[in-house]
């Protein structure tokens, strides 16, 4: 897959990100303490939310390990109690929060991220409008233009600085 990188972003989808040096996307394994993926994180965090620690599918998110991407989507859709409105409200300090967890506790992969510098990091993914730009490679504009939410790329510039 094809970066896009302008002189003030760093973005791609999937393989790579920022000049194929290293991998942002929530979804790719990192060594994280709490969890193997700032996915699994935030799902899990998601069901802390609104079904409780003690309810089964929060503890089955708590050890999701070896779970692809799209099976930690779908438990996570699955969740009681889920409100739209309280998760747009909580889901960015989260997913900052296990951006920072991931990037702390892998010195090699927080050198790459700090290398990039002032550029805001973009997970420029066509399928997703919330946490990716909602755009096809190539296409990418910057996200201050309107495209997508793009909160991924922002959990990821929210580390950035506390790395």
């Amino acid at each position: 897959m094809k970066n896009t990188t302008t002189p003030s972003t760093s973005g791609g989808w999937k393989r790579s990100m920022v000049s194929g040096i290293f991998r942002l996307e929530e979804w790719e394994r990192h060594l994280l303490i709490c969890k193997r993926r700032t996915m699994t994180y935030m799902m899990h965090r998601r069901a802390l939310l609104f079904a409780g620690p003690d309810h089964p599918l929060t503890q089955k998110l708590q050890t999701g390990r070896r779970m692809h991407p799209r099976k930690l989507r779908d438990l996570g859709r699955q969740i009681p109690g889920f409100d739209e409105t309280v998760w747009e409200v909580e889901r960015d300090a989260i997913v900052a929060e296990g951006t920072y967890l991931k990037f702390s506790q892998n010195p090699s992969l927080a050198a790459q991220l700090l290398a990039t510098g002032t550029r805001e990091i973009v997970e420029a993914s066509p399928r997703d409008r919330i946490w990716g730009g909602g755009v096809w490679e190539g296409v990418y504009r910057d996200v201050a233009g309107g495209v997508g939410v793009e909160s991924a790329g922002a959990g990821v510039d929210g580390g950035q600085g506390e790395v």
